[in-house]
């Protein structure tokens, strides 16, 4: 008989996350919220490295992206050697369906940004020190500095700042800077989700709803994130945000889709031809079915709506945002487009988003800034391809043009322009 070691496989494996589809040139590497991936998890017997066994995996149950993944990296890639002691010496392969979420990308604050640098966040806590002391304020440092973290990293910095200051690291700027540069410095060192939180309560906040600011707020928030905004705004004004949009939407088409998008039920039937089909049924005619729109939107992945998209332009020699453009008006009409542009390319949302901020006679600021704030983190690498193709022009150049002093080269090096 053989010695049991000899029975046991002795296994080498890799993990190779693979993309059902490419969300574009430059998001290669990506994971979204609700996207469908295959896993694909290659184990060869180190003693006949010519067997090769496929495990796709598919997982029905929405999983947190980030622990899943953490295991899955301990438990294959920290193990040089893996032993399984099994009955039968042989794989079946073995299919899951995993459905990550949507809206999420390895550049997003919460993604990969878990071991932060220690040395790195004393060296921007003693840099700030510097460049708030005496006088005057070292604008130039503190845009520097500032730009080189991504949010984690500001949080630990606020942290580290108070314990080695005794006092806040944003009633400092308070007190060195003004105007926007003020406004834009203190929301950067405001804790993420509560920014967010207070965000949403800003926009409903008062006699009127400032309806796309909200959206923008709602559309932009990646699953992940949604449910620890939510956890916020809970704790800070005693009702969930779902709650909120409830009783400030009313029966409005546009409060009906966000309402859908908040609930985000993954409950896509059918084909992409059969869905494009589907939405050419509901704008044909007279009047809009915004049902239609507002149940497919809000029930597919990124992967099946880009699918859907381009299937829509074959059959129809036309685009689907131009149809949703012109079928829907006002709120409406910048709530589906705004659904529509991030299902795409989140990407080309938030370029949209700014795009939207220096439109016309005047800035809005108030957008500029809380778009940089929760996007320049994870996006500002592309942001400039995706503004180009969006047919906006030249980000940097209406930058240049809208804004001016510290805070223009301020936004400019948020964005790494």
């Amino acid at each position: 008989m053989k010695a049991q070691s000899q029975n046991i496989p002795v296994l080498r494996a890799t993990v190779s996350v693979i993309q059902l589809l490419k969300f574009g040139d430059h998001w290669p590497n990506s994971v979204f919220k609700r996207s469908i991936f295959i896993l694909q998890l290659y184990i060869t017997r180190l003693d006949d490295a010519s067997r090769l066994v496929n495990i796709s995996k598919y997982c029905q149950n929405q999983i947190f992206l980030k622990d899943w993944f953490n295991q899955l990296i301990q438990l294959f890639l920290l193990s040089y050697q893996i032993y399984l002691n099994l009955k039968c010496y042989f794989f079946k392969v073995i299919i899951i369906h995993t459905i990550f979420m949507r809206g999420c990308h390895e550049h997003h604050p919460f993604f990969g940004h878990d071991n932060e640098d220690s040395g790195k966040i004393k060296r921007i806590v003693s840099e700030i020190a510097e460049a708030c002391k005496g006088a005057g304020t070292d604008e130039k440092q503190l845009i520097r500095v500032t730009a080189e973290c991504n949010a984690m990293e500001r949080d630990a910095v606020c942290k580290l700042f108070s314990q080695q200051k005794g006092k806040s690291l944003n009633g400092l700027l308070q007190k060195e800077l003004s105007g926007n540069l003020e406004k834009l410095f203190t929301a950067m060192y405001t804790q993420r989700y509560v920014f967010w939180a207070e965000q949403i309560h800003e926009a409903v906040k008062g006699a009127g709803t400032n309806e796309k600011k909200l959206i923008d707020l709602l559309v932009s928030c990646a699953d992940n994130e949604y449910r620890e905004v939510d956890r916020v705004y809970t704790q800070l004004y005693k009702r969930c945000i779902h709650e909120t949009v409830s009783s400030e939407c009313g029966a409005s088409n546009w409060g009906k889709l966000m309402k859908a998008w908040l609930k985000n039920e993954n409950a896509f039937q059918g084909s992409p031809q059969h869905l494009a089909e589907a939405l050419f049924a509901a704008a044909k005619g007279a009047g809009t079915d915004e049902e239609v729109f507002t149940h497919i939107l809000t029930s597919v992945t990124h992967q099946t709506y880009q699918a859907v998209d381009a299937e829509f332009s074959r059959l129809y020699q036309k685009s689907l945002r131009s149809v949703i453009k012109s079928e829907f008006t006002g709120k409406a009409e910048y709530a589906y487009l705004a659904v529509h542009d991030y299902l795409v390319d989140p990407i080309r949302f938030v370029a949209n988003m700014l795009s939207e901020s220096m439109k016309g006679a005047g800035t809005n600021d108030d957008k500029l800034i809380y778009t940089t704030v929760l996007h320049s983190d994870w996006c500002g690498p592309y942001i400039e391809r995706a503004y180009d193709m969006m047919g906006f022009g030249n980000l940097k150049k209406d930058i240049k043009r809208d804004l001016t002093g510290k805070y223009e080269d301020a936004i400019l090096a948020l964005w790494h322009l």
